[in-house]
Formats: C-alpha cells, structure tokens, sequence
C-alpha cells in the first residue's frame, strides 16, 4: 500500500491493484501514524471478512506506505473456537470491542452488531456488556434457540478479554444450565 493509501500490488488477487483503500479505519491509522497496526474484523475488498496486519514502510526516514497482511477471519477464527465444545451443546463465540459478533456457531449471526442479534434479550445484551468490561469472569443469560422456539433457555458462560495489537476481543463459552445439571439429575 502506498502513501496515499492505494494498493500498489497484490497477491494472490492482482486485480485490487490500483484500489484506493485509504478509508479502511486500520489503513487511515496507519497513514495517519506511521505505526504498525492490527485491524478489526471488517469486509476487505476482495469480499470476505478478514483482519489486516500492516507494518510501514520507510525509505531513507521518509513513510512510503505498508505491507500488510490480510488474514481470512473465519479461517482464524474457525480453527481456534469451532473445537470448542462443551457438553454437547455448549459452544464458543467471539466479540469485539466495539459489539461486532466476530464468530458464533451460528453463520448468521456473524458480522453483526449484539444489539441487533440480541434486542429482545437484555439478559444476553447486560451479559456481553459486563465481559467487555473484565479481562474474565463468568456469569448467566437467557437465550431462546436459534429457531425461536420455547421458552428461554438459561445459559452458564465464562469469558475472557483477549487483546491482539491494539484491539480487544471477548471469547465467550457458554453451555444450557439443563446440560450442566444433567449428571446431577441422573445422579
């Protein structure tokens, strides 16, 4: 990436050669500072989500742009928090620090705000709110399936901040109360 914030050269994808990027929030940073800067979750231009990893670039003390790195989110993402189960139907998501649903089980709900996903659960919305607010802890929301059918299930969750470059991302892993005292009830 130049100076200016244009693509100068790309690879694999040559065809984003010449785009003026310099919009992107990470790419206005790091014209702005000429410091090296991790990004947020955000829709690259090659059309999928992705986090960028730039570092600048000097000739003879003078800023002559970036190289960055552009890092498929749900592949990252995948990798670590897809093997997360608990139980068997516990499960692991991700948010940013902004409110972004950065990863959920759920594909639909990636990409999108908590208070859109969320709206009609205050429970879940004071959950995620209070896990933005500590580097971990735990604590208990109700949720309704993905099919909303039924009634509202309690769920048992523990979080963790986790902070990458200068960006914070909250993972959650939460399991149904109804499974967690399944073996005291057999029991």
């Amino acid at each position: 990436i130049n100076n200016r914030g244009i693509v100068d050269y790309s690879y694999p994808n040559e065809s984003i050669t010449g785009a003026d990027i310099s919009s992107q929030t990470h790419v206005a940073e790091i014209l702005q500072t000429h410091e090296k800067v991790i990004s947020d979750v955000f829709t690259a231009i090659q059309g999928y989500r992705s986090v960028a990893f730039h570092v600048p670039l000097f000739s003879g003390g003078q800023y002559e742009g970036s190289l960055g790195i552009l890092i498929p989110f749900d592949t990252l993402a995948r990798k670590s928090l897809e093997r997360v189960s608990v139980m068997d139907t516990g499960y692991a998501y991700a948010v940013s620090s902004g409110g972004t649903i950065l990863y959920s089980p759920h594909p639909n709900q990636t990409g999108r705000s908590v208070q859109e996903i969320f709206a009609g659960y205050p429970s879940v919305l004071s959950f995620i709110s209070e896990a933005q607010k500590h580097e971990e802890g735990r604590g208990m929301y109700c949720y309704s399936p993905p099919d909303n059918t039924g009634s509202p299930v309690p769920y048992h969750a523990v979080y963790k901040r986790i902070d990458i470059g200068d960006q914070t991302w909250h993972i959650i892993i939460a399991t149904p109360e109804a499974e967690i005292f399944r073996p005291l009830q057999t029991f």
